[in-house]
């Protein structure tokens, strides 16, 4: 199913929104989202469920909008929204594709204005939030993403600016570290 929303744009929203999405029970399978010049961040989400009959209920789309309206307003706590649904994930593992290279890597080259965070890792419940909220704690900006996820593999990339400009490799390091210590690799 193909999800489209523009929200005002706020420090940390993307992560709160990704994670307000799984915490409805969404998995995101892929997502593109931008900055529009008015300060509008225009995100489309395609997403499956892990409780598929969900879908074609009037009232869990209900509740989702208003729950996005609230991470609008920045009142829904979408840390414990997203608590609540690793709690009643089972515990029976996943299928494993074998996948075990995971990598942060940083690239400078490509763009003037954004540093360019490429993130392949096993992807698990709360993932794109939890990298988003870690990006959004360096005082970074997210200005584009181009997220998949195929199986159990996260390929994310995240194009992420502070002031404006990209960057420095300092920080971009900095970045990485951090990036590395919250996927526990």
């Amino acid at each position: 199913m193909l999800v489209t929303a523009a929200i005002r744009d706020r420090h940390g929203l993307l992560a709160d929104v990704a994670s307000a999405l799984s915490g409805h029970g969404f998995d995101i399978i892929d997502a593109r989202s931008w900055i529009a010049a008015e300060g509008i961040a225009i995100y489309s989400w395609r997403l499956t469920s892990i409780y598929p009959a969900r879908i074609k209920e009037a009232d869990s789309w209900k509740r989702l909008r208003e729950d996005l309206a609230n991470v609008a307003d920045g009142t829904l706590d979408t840390e414990a929204l997203l608590a609540r649904r690793r709690s009643s994930v089972m515990t029976n593992k996943p299928a494993d594709s074998g996948f075990d290279d995971p990598a942060v890597k940083m690239e400078q080259r490509t763009s003037d204005d954004h540093t360019i965070v490429d993130v392949h890792t096993k992807d698990q419940v709360g993932l794109l939030g939890r990298l988003c909220r870690a990006i959004s704690a360096q005082g970074c900006d997210i200005g584009y993403t181009c997220i998949n996820t195929m199986g159990d593999v996260a390929v994310d990339v995240f194009y992420v600016s502070r002031g404006g400009q990209k960057l420095a490799d300092d920080d971009a390091a900095v970045l990485r570290a951090r990036l590395v210590k919250v996927l526990e690799l």
